[in-house]
């Protein structure tokens, strides 16, 4: 069954679809623990865990967030897409936000499923009104998510700004002009000159040198050692704004912590010193791979160190 990584989010929706495809399987397994781990610690926690995946409650919620973690998944790897423009991810957003109220419409029936299949498996609780205490919760929980999806992604100004300055769609806007990409970015951006930036990026598109370029750090590094800073005052000032605004990274989900990996790695205590050892080779990984005979050099330093009472020195 996948882990939970506390820093990686996106690991907890493998995690809740693992054990919604496998509840029964789980059920089985921690009844035979049962059986056959009579009256010890075992026992009792695999008593725990069967009694947790056979609650109503539990069913309910694992059923909720099994429907619900796709679609935001889906979102994620959405907006982490290279190649998606600003107009594409508004119509991502509203088909996201759809399929979340469709959930949200959908909780009554998602009750009355695990109320048919499971019964309340002496779950006594009350109705709060006209619909169930889960109920109430998985609608608030859908309205949590519409707002923070609303309110994290209402600016989208650096996105449309970076599309405008992407080398990889050059080739297309030298042919049609992105002009409502461009007033949208003046609307976020009002100290950009509109037509001025409108001319220098019309040049930019035509030109085959820019269109080389990768990374917007590269193309002001390219204006300012061709001294075109002045020629393209608009595009640096856009640029600038660009390199400078937080945006997330398609790897940012994608690796995991070196510090973590180590830790993992060791296992047991450690020294600062080792600590910090074993982090400069895993951030420098490339640098020993380069190393002509890294082991046996590292072998060679160990033995070297101090004396032993087994001779680990090999002679020819």
């Amino acid at each position: 069954m996948p882990k939970v990584a506390p820093t990686r989010w996106n690991y907890n929706i493998r995690t809740v679809s693992a054990v919604f495809e496998n509840r029964e399987s789980l059920i089985d397994c921690f009844r035979e623990l049962e059986n056959k781990c009579d009256k010890t610690i075992t026992s009792k926690e695999a008593y725990g865990l069967r009694r947790a995946l056979e609650d109503s409650d539990f069913i309910f919620f694992l059923t909720f967030f099994h429907k619900t973690l796709p679609h935001v998944a889906i979102l994620f790897n959405q907006f982490q897409s290279r190649n998606k423009d600003s107009v594409q991810l508004l119509k991502d957003i509203d088909v996201f936000e759809k399929a979340i109220v469709l959930i949200r419409d959908t909780t009554e029936d998602i009750q009355q499923t695990v109320e048919n299949e499971h019964g309340d498996n002496g779950n006594k609780r009350r109705k709060v009104g006209p619909e169930e205490r889960n109920c109430i919760i998985a609608k608030e929980v859908c309205d949590i998510i519409i707002v923070q999806t609303k309110e994290r992604l209402s600016y989208r100004g650096h996105l449309e700004a970076a599309s405008l300055l992407d080398t990889q769609n050059f080739t297309n806007y030298s042919r049609y002009f992105p002009a409502k990409i461009l007033n949208s970015v003046v609307t976020y951006y009002p100290m950009v000159n509109k037509e001025k930036l409108k001319t220098e990026l019309e040049v930019m598109y035509m030109r085959e040198d820019f269109k080389n370029i990768t990374g917007g750090l590269n193309l002001l590094s390219l204006l300012t050692n061709n001294n075109l800073e002045e020629t393209f005052s608009e595009v640096t000032k856009l640029l600038q704004i660009i390199i400078t605004t937080p945006m997330s990274t398609s790897e940012a989900e994608r690796c995991f912590s070196t510090l973590k990996r180590i830790k993992s790695f060791l296992r047991n205590s450690m020294g600062n010193e080792r600590l910090n050892a074993l982090a400069m080779m895993s951030v420098n990984k490339n640098l020993v791979h380069n190393i002509s005979n890294f082991d046996e050099k590292v072998m060679e330093h160990f033995i070297s160190q101090k004396d032993r009472r087994l001779d680990f020195t090999y002679k020819h």
